[in-house]
């Protein structure tokens, strides 16, 4: 289904991040302003009919909270699935089943020349984290990584620090650039490729992240 034929109550995008719970000012304030930034740039890029919503974050979610049918509905039937990767979001239950229940869902080509390869996941360096800490399933897809940027600095910055740490240096010139070409990407899915949409139940929803450490323990495994 081309994504101009969406509900328009369904979002294009899904952005999945670790719920922080630190001190005041409350860091989930940055995921806020990321969030925003992208959703008014994916809106200038993608026009939808009135009432139609460029992304999805959920600002429920904790630890022991539940899954909300505005949620399910929302990894469901998005088109693009944004992981903000950090070292939180490789521990995160939540977020390894909203990456599972995303992963699970079929992606077909809607223009000629479309990638065959396409899971429509663009992970996104939200703050550092080493790869031997990174499940098998997330390396496995292509992290997000801007290219042709108006300064050299941009993208080595972004590559190191993440979205988190531009941010946290004051970087504004890096991380709007960035948060621009991370649009334009999610414009360039949604014009090629089309996810199908499924209902997800809550029971149907695993840890993967986890799956995957607890495999790679068994005698035998590949290290």
């Amino acid at each position: 289904m081309p994504w101009d034929d969406l509900n328009p109550s369904i979002p294009l995008f899904f952005l999945s991040y670790a719920h922080a719970n630190g001190p005041q000012p409350d860091p989930n304030d940055y995921f806020s302003q990321f969030f925003n930034e992208l959703s008014r740039n994916v809106a200038e890029l993608v026009p939808r009919m009135h009432g139609g919503e460029p992304g999805f974050m959920d600002r429920t979610m904790r630890g022991g909270g539940r899954w909300t049918d505005e949620l399910l509905q929302a990894v469901g039937g998005c088109q693009v699935f944004v992981p903000l990767l950090s070292a939180l979001y490789m521990r995160s239950e939540w977020c390894a089943m909203e990456w599972h229940a995303f992963s699970q869902r079929t992606v077909d080509k809607v223009k000629e020349g479309a990638s065959s390869h396409q899971t429509c996941i663009i992970p996104v360096n939200w703050a550092p984290v080493a790869d031997e800490d990174i499940p098998a399933c997330v390396l496995a897809v292509q992290r997000f990584s801007p290219t042709d940027l108006p300064k050299p600095y941009m993208a080595h910055r972004y590559d190191i620090d993440g979205i988190y740490g531009l941010l946290k240096m004051g970087l504004a010139d890096a991380y709007q650039t960035v948060a621009w070409r991370l649009a334009l990407r999610i414009r360039d899915i949604c014009h090629m490729h089309s996810v199908a949409p499924h209902t997800f139940d809550r029971a149907e929803l695993h840890n993967i992240f986890q799956q995957q450490r607890d495999a790679q323990r068994l005698p035998g495994a590949r290290q």
